[in-house]
C-alpha cells in the first residue's frame, strides 16, 4: 500500500488515487482496456481491493479517471507547447506538432473506446478553443486564410490530426502537419 508521506489525509488519498491510476496506465498499455481487472489494478497498485472499491465502483469508472487524467496532462502539455512563444505562426506550428505528437501515443483501443463518452467533452473543448484562438491570431497576423472562421479551421485540424495514432512512423506524422498546414495556406516558419 503506498505509505502516507504527504502528512495529510487528503494528500494520502490523493497518493492511493495516482497510484490506481498509475496502475491502470500501465495495464492499458502493456495489455490494453480489457486487461484492467479490479483484482489486478489492486495488485499492481499495491493495495487491497477493499481499499480499491473505496476509490472506485469499478473497473469502467477507474478508466474514465484515468482517461480524465491524460486528456487533462494533454491539454496542459499543448498550452505549454505554445506559450511564451511570440510569433503566432510557430505558437500554430508547436500546437499542431504537439497535438499530433499526442494524438500518436495515445492507446488506439483506449481512445476509441474512451473518447466518445462524456467525460471527454470538456477536454476536447478547450483543444478545439486553444486551435481556434490560435488560428485567430494566425490568420490576423497573415500567417493562414482568413477566408473560412477559426473555429471551422480548428475542427478541420482536430480532425485531420486524430488520424495520427494509425500512422506508422515520426516522419508520416510530420508530413500529416505540413498537409494540415497547406490546408491553412500557411504563410510562416518552416514546418
Amino acid at each position: 500500500m503506498p505509505r502516507v508521506r504527504t502528512g495529510t489525509i487528503a494528500g494520502h488519498r490523493r497518493e492511493v488515487r495516482d497510484a490506481i491510476l498509475d496502475a491502470s496506465a500501465r495495464m492499458v498499455g502493456a495489455g490494453g482496456l480489457h486487461s484492467v481487472t479490479m483484482a489486478g489494478l489492486a495488485q499492481e497498485a499495491g493495495i487491497g481491493r477493499a481499499t480499491l472499491y473505496k476509490y472506485f465502483a469499478g473497473v469502467d469508472e477507474v478508466l474514465v479517471a484515468w482517461h480524465e487524467r491524460l486528456l487533462e496532462e494533454h491539454v496542459r502539455a499543448l498550452r505549454a507547447e505554445v506559450e511564451g512563444q511570440p510569433d503566432p505562426a510557430e505558437q500554430l506550428v508547436r500546437g499542431l506538432r504537439a497535438y499530433t505528437e499526442l494524438t500518436a501515443h495515445e492507446p488506439s483501443e483506449a481512445a476509441g473506446a474512451l473518447h466518445g463518452r462524456g467525460h471527454a467533452q470538456g477536454s476536447a473543448d478547450e483543444v478545439e478553443s486553444l486551435f481556434t484562438d490560435l488560428i485567430d491570431a494566425a490568420a490576423r497576423h497573415g500567417a493562414v486564410r482568413d477566408d473560412v472562421a477559426p473555429r471551422e479551421l480548428a475542427v478541420f485540424c482536430i480532425g485531420a490530426l486524430g488520424g495520427a495514432r494509425h500512422l506508422p512512423s515520426k516522419a508520416a506524422a510530420r508530413r500529416l502537419v505540413a498537409t494540415v498546414l497547406e490546408g491553412l495556406r500557411f504563410e510562416g516558419s518552416a514546418i
